[in-house]
């Protein structure tokens, strides 16, 4: 009878000791194959028109990205995101039909550039909107090598739908 006893305690303390490896395997695994983080609130991945090459600027991400938008009759910003800080004044833009923009950045995230428009968005309408390759950073080791090509169908603002009357 004891030696029953001791042969299941045994089997429970290896059981045991194999769940331990097991977990810390299972941790060590997570650790060491994860990537790099992705940035929270970017867009995916842009075509490989924009994409980085040796010594090019790279564009993280573009909001919104191109695409129907509801933005009618408001002059809300387009946000693109650059892999580092970038010269506000090496930026131009074009936009067919012509809308002119602010450039704007923002002292606690400097990588990201804010396009303004000083006019309202036209409901109905198409614009393309094409950034200028020559964007360089702002230490001028890097430079946009293509252009940056957006294109927004404009529609109106929908307003929210509540469940009762406010």
């Amino acid at each position: 009878m004891k030696s029953l006893l001791e042969k299941l305690r045994s089997r429970k303390i290896l059981l045991v000791i194999i769940i331990i490896i097991l977990f810390f395997l299972g941790i060590a695994v997570l650790i060491f194959s994860s990537k790099k983080p992705k940035q929270i609130g970017l867009p995916g991945p842009l075509p490989t028109s924009t994409l980085e090459q040796a010594g090019a600027l790279a564009v993280d991400g573009i909001y919104p990205s191109s695409g129907s938008v509801e933005l009618a009759q408001t002059r809300n910003s387009i946000s693109v995101f650059f892999e580092t800080e970038v010269d506000p004044k090496s930026i131009t833009v074009k936009s067919e039909p012509s809308l002119e923009f602010e450039i704007k950045t923002l002292k606690d995230f400097p990588e990201r550039i804010i396009l303004e428009p000083r006019s309202p968005w036209v409901d109905k309408t198409v614009y393309k909107i094409k950034i200028l390759k020559g964007v360089r950073s702002k230490d001028n080791s890097k430079e946009l090598k293509n252009d940056i090509e957006i294109e927004y169908k404009i529609l109106p603002v929908k307003p929210p739908k509540y469940d009762r009357p406010v």
